[in-house]
């Protein structure tokens, strides 16, 4: 067997499971909202259920309430310097919750200096809270 055909049966082997991994990868932030949604899982003969509450708690969120003080806090996702103006609109409206996970590290360091300008500038009693490695709470 030609080396040329040892080749392509490999890559038609191994391209299915890499689509996969990458797509995960590329998607992962929507994937895992997308789970923290599941409530009933079928397979095999076997069935799950899951109480929202519960979800909640493996997440590490807080039961939704609106007797928190930031009920309304709004979240963006900033990926290109371009984000800046989002995250400076929201802030105008309250708390925001900024998610840096997508973005690549020099523009995630310009957009941590933007927002902390952001929250201190515009109110001295702003703050700027780490609350991951690339999540920021932003609030007054």
């Amino acid at each position: 067997m030609p080396t040329s055909l040892v080749v392509l049966e490999y890559v038609k082997t191994l391209i299915w499971p890499v689509v996969l991994l990458t797509t995960l990868v590329v998607f992962r932030v929507e994937v895992s909202k997308l789970f923290a949604r599941v409530s009933r899982v079928e397979a095999m003969g076997a069935k799950a259920e899951f109480d929202k509450a519960v979800a909640d708690v493996g997440l590490g969120l807080a039961p939704e309430t609106d007797s928190t003080p930031y009920a309304d806090v709004q979240s963006i996702v900033a990926t290109t310097y371009e984000d800046a103006r989002d995250i400076a609109e929201a802030y105008e409206d309250g708390p925001v919750i900024v998610d840096l996970s997508m973005a690549d590290n020099d523009i995630a360091k310009r957009l941590v200096d933007f927002i902390a300008g952001l929250a201190r500038g515009s109110n001295p009693r702003g703050a700027i809270e780490r609350t991951s490695a690339k999540v920021f709470l932003l609030h007054r």
